[in-house]
């Protein structure tokens, strides 16, 4: 799994390619930790070249939102496949942010 991240004035956006397995999830936290969110206000996560997620990477998504709403920041999902659109869905995380 790849993760490619790039920052705008307020905006971050998050691009993933590959499985986010176990092994993902975690390197998916590495990275976020990283992050300073300070003037964020909205994170994108572009999920077009991702096949599979994992409950580990739903976790970690879950946690990045937690992170961002207590910046009052929003996050949003583009391009997921089918399948992690349905789980996005069946999970009702599109209460919590926007999935396109």
């Amino acid at each position: 799994m790849d993760i490619s991240i790039t920052h705008g004035d307020e905006r971050i956006r998050v691009q993933v390619a590959g499985d986010v397995d176990e092994n993902g999830a975690a390197e998916m936290k590495r990275q976020f930790e990283q992050l300073n969110l300070v003037g964020i206000k909205e994170a994108v996560f572009n999920l077009r070249d991702v096949e599979y997620i994992g409950s580990a990477g739903l976790g970690k998504l879950l946690l990045f939102y937690k992170k961002l709403s207590t910046n009052n920041a929003v996050m949003r999902i583009e391009n997921p496949s089918e399948m992690i659109r349905d789980i996005l869905y069946e999970l009702k995380l599109d209460s919590l942010f926007a999935i396109a």
